[in-house]
């Protein structure tokens, strides 16, 4: 059997890869990490006006795995929330986002409609998640490494539970993330997979990549960085500090713990005094690259080789083949 890109689509659960591979001109999935939705696009071939593609409805379920011939990865759940028609030649554009905007066949429900409720002290993080992804027909994916994050009294007032679950994740530290029909949450930068096992930390050699570039850039020295930590039972918050002096550097969520806090201010300190890397790179289509996985580079240069964090990966299959862009980060030197 030749070994060539592939690509398998599922719509409503029914299987449209035959005409996916009749009909494609392009795929791109795009990965994040943090707190950014994960996307999806196809641009179809809709030339023939006398068997045009069927337009998918508002809400539709794609489920998309991409690879090569006898070896796909799943690449997740997205949901479609808009479309666009062009021509000449026709071509259908399909755009899909991992974060539900709107009803769907099997039941999941838009986490953009804005509710008034309110969440009392002390209810735990996990709790909340799993409530709020049970109303949108949604799994909780919580890594096991998360301990039940105490959370302060919030008024949720005319605020979508996206918009909320977004701002509890900045408060926290933590990506929560809709992705693959579940509610995701973990630590960021960890590289630690919901299930509790560790993302594969992928190697790469010069000779595998087709183009890379690596941006640094010196960040303002911090003299201090102060985290906050939040201690439920005295219903107060507390500062650590880290260094000393001026410039001061405040971190802009809410450390669960006094242990965490001590972590976080010293790694922003450690981290303003040196380089900061973005690498950028393509290489040949591997899905296997997700971001908040680790990348191992070599034969770049001794200060580069080493380990990165993937913080954005961009799967793209057309008529030139499957390729994955990835962004990373790291300090360098």
């Amino acid at each position: 059997m030749k070994y060539r890109p592939d690509v398998r689509v599922v719509a409503n659960r029914s299987d449209i890869t035959t005409l996916i591979r009749q009909r494609l001109i392009r795929l791109s999935l795009t990965d994040e990490a943090g707190l950014q939705s994960d996307t999806l696009e196809l641009v179809l071939a809709d030339h023939d006006p006398l068997q045009p593609i069927l337009l998918p409805a508002s809400g539709a379920e794609l489920e998309v795995w991409l690879g090569y011939t006898g070896s796909l990865f799943r690449m997740g759940l997205f949901v479609v929330d808009e479309m666009e028609l062009s021509g000449p030649p026709g071509c259908l554009l399909i755009r899909a986002k991992a974060a539900i905007h709107t009803a769907t066949p099997t039941g999941k429900h838009s986490l953009y409609s804005q509710k008034t409720r309110s969440w009392p002290l002390g209810t735990g993080l996990s709790s909340l998640v799993e409530r709020i992804a049970g109303e949108h027909g949604l799994r909780a994916a919580i890594a096991p490494d998360i301990d039940e994050v105490p959370v302060p009294h919030i008024d949720q007032v005319n605020e979508s539970d996206i918009n909320l679950l977004t701002r509890l994740g900045r408060d926290t530290g933590l990506v929560i993330k809709p992705a693959d029909g579940a509610l995701i949450v973990c630590r960021r930068g960890r590289g630690i997979s919901v299930t509790g096992q560790p993302l594969p930390t992928l190697e790469v050699q010069l000779q595998d990549v087709k183009s890379w570039r690596v941006s640094l850039s010196q960040r303002e020295k911090a003299g201090s960085v102060i985290a906050l930590y939040r201690d439920v039972e005295a219903a107060d918050d507390y500062e650590v500090v880290i260094g000393e002096g001026e410039p001061i550097r405040r971190l802009r969520y809410h450390c669960p713990d006094r242990h965490s806090a001590e972590q976080a201010a010293r790694a922003e300190h450690e981290k303003s005094s040196s380089l900061q890397g973005t690498l950028s790179l393509a290489l040949a289509g591997n899905g296997a690259l997700v971001a908040e996985g680790r990348l191992k580079i070599r034969g770049f240069r001794d200060s580069l080789d080493g380990e990165w964090l993937i913080t954005r990966v961009t799967h793209t299959l057309d008529g030139n083949g499957y390729v994955s862009g990835l962004e990373a980060s790291r300090s360098v030197g």
